[in-house]
């Protein structure tokens, strides 16, 4: 029954979407055109580094090798494995979907069980950087400064959700094979050295592999990016958007808030445009960000597919995320009021943003490995002094 009432509510949603484009041909067409700009100008330049190199480093063996070493570290945490530092480091580097197709990626390699996957979407599923202090602070509010109020809130939400998810299915046991803490390092490098002969291929059919596998995923969140955008346009066109706003108190903040709710990128700049003391503006669209919006829910949906992970914990996370990083961000902009600076013009061209991308990745893997390394080191100093 649930089943066909799915197929009925989906087949009258497909069929009033394309009546409306059909309604408004032109606007839907200029609607298809800016998602195909966002994603051309900005999504795809900014993710593709970040694929090609999480595959690459899946199938040698170096997620293996960092996830030994931090296990010690992310199981008292968020009772997930040591890779999941990687995902959420991935994550917070580069922001939507990047985390939830490594977590799935993990999941699909036998590497993390299916609650441990499930766990992880809970915190590693973030916007990053160049979207919140470059694209929203800069471009949008003109505070360059306000960018630290909404990163800050952003991942602090983040993690609050991966604490709180820590708990999730507590009662599944966790098997410790990590018996010898003493010899953390060699235990790392040898999970390194097997992964690679496990997986070991030419080099041209690993790099063909990751690069096809890449592109399709963004081919995919391509068409996700352009489908919300149509859709935003019409629900606006049509007046669904002021009907549903009228119910609330304050149609003008209600309006770009329910935008925010379906694509993340629309309603934040809807907000940023509200006559509102920037005090008011930054814990809303905080909000949005760590929601994230039905488009960013529909790509994790596309991305995670290749596994067997529920979205239901995921979507309770989001909603953790969303009210705790307003609650952030109302704590900081009371604590700290950002001084205006007149927004300047950010626009990159796309191989600034593909090379700014791939440094990020670089720069994260180094991160990564250096910690890694570190934290193996001290352990086999105690050990000795012991």
């Amino acid at each position: 029954m649930k089943k066909a009432a799915g197929a009925y509510i989906l087949a009258i949603s497909a069929s009033s979407l394309i009546f409306m484009i059909l309604l408004f041909p032109q606007q839907s067409f200029e609607a298809s055109l800016q998602g195909v700009h966002i994603w051309f100008e900005i999504v795809f330049p900014s993710l593709l580094p970040f694929f090609i190199g999480t595959e690459i480093l899946i199938s040698i063996g170096v997620v293996n090798f960092v996830g030994v070493i931090l296990e010690p570290v992310m199981r008292p945490l968020f009772n997930t494995p040591g890779c999941s530092s990687f995902a959420y480091i991935m994550s917070i580097t580069s922001g939507y979907p990047t985390g939830a197709r490594i977590t799935a990626r993990l999941r699909q390699q036998g590497m993390v069980s299916k609650t441990e996957g499930e766990r992880m979407l809970a915190f590693c599923s973030t916007s990053g950087p160049l979207f919140i202090s470059g694209a929203v602070a800069v471009g949008m509010l003109g505070y360059p400064s306000a960018g630290w109020i909404l990163l800050s809130s952003h991942y602090l939400s983040s993690i609050t959700a991966g604490l709180i998810f820590r708990f999730y299915k507590h009662k599944e046991i966790y098997i410790n094979t990590n018996d010898k803490p003493s010899h953390l390092l060699s235990r790392a490098i040898s999970e390194l050295y097997n992964t690679y002969i496990q997986n070991k291929e030419p080099l041209g059919h690993m790099l063909s592999g990751a690069v096809s596998s890449s592109v399709l995923a963004l081919l995919n969140i391509c068409g996700f990016i352009v489908l919300f955008s149509v859709i935003i346009h019409i629900l606006d066109l049509s007046g669904i958007l002021d009907i549903a706003a009228a119910v609330i108190d304050d149609p003008a903040v209600a309006k770009p808030f329910l935008a925010g709710l379906i694509e993340m990128t629309i309603g934040s700049r809807m907000l940023s445009q509200l006559q509102l003391p920037l005090w008011d503006k930054l814990p809303l669209i905080s909000f949005i960000i760590a929601w994230g919006g039905l488009s960013v829910h529909a790509q994790v949906a596309a991305v995670t597919s290749i596994s067997d992970l529920s979205l239901t914990p995921y979507i309770f996370a989001k909603i953790i995320q969303a009210i705790t990083a307003a609650l952030y961000a109302s704590i900081f902009t009371n604590i700290i009021r950002p001084a205006y600076q007149p927004a300047f013009s950010d626009a990159q061209s796309w191989l600034a943003i593909a090379v700014r991308s791939g440094r990020l990745f670089i720069i994260s893997v180094i991160a990564v490995l250096t910690i890694s390394i570190a934290i193996a080191l001290i352990n086999h100093i105690k050990v000795i002094k012991l």
